[in-house]
């Protein structure tokens, strides 16, 4: 398990981290949450990926997002912890994310 609260981590891996900060967390206290960081990979990415070659275009990740809203209610039936569900969307011509 990595502590993403230490500095010595944070030093060490800021390009995994950095992500997160765009988004508004700056890992000086704990997350009361669970985020998830989606493989996105453009084509030319996606070539040389050792994690993933799936390529997601903005119109194919959109429709993907769209598909889990209409299925979340039947796939979160059981996850009593699970209060809410944000996507976030942050544009090339935005200053920040849209909800």
């Amino acid at each position: 398990l990595v502590d993403i609260l230490d500095e010595e981590v944070q030093e060490h891996f800021p390009d995994q981290l950095a992500p997160f900060r765009a988004f508004g967390l700056d890992f000086t206290e704990e997350y009361n949450g669970t985020i998830f960081r989606l493989p996105l990979r453009t084509a030319l990415q996606a070539e040389t990926s050792k994690l993933t070659q799936q390529v997601y275009t903005s119109e194919s990740l959109l429709d993907l997002l769209r598909v889990f809203k209409d299925d979340a209610q039947h796939c979160l039936l059981f996850l009593k912890s699970v209060t809410s569900i944000e996507a976030m969307v942050w544009r090339q011509d935005q200053d920040h994310p849209d909800v």
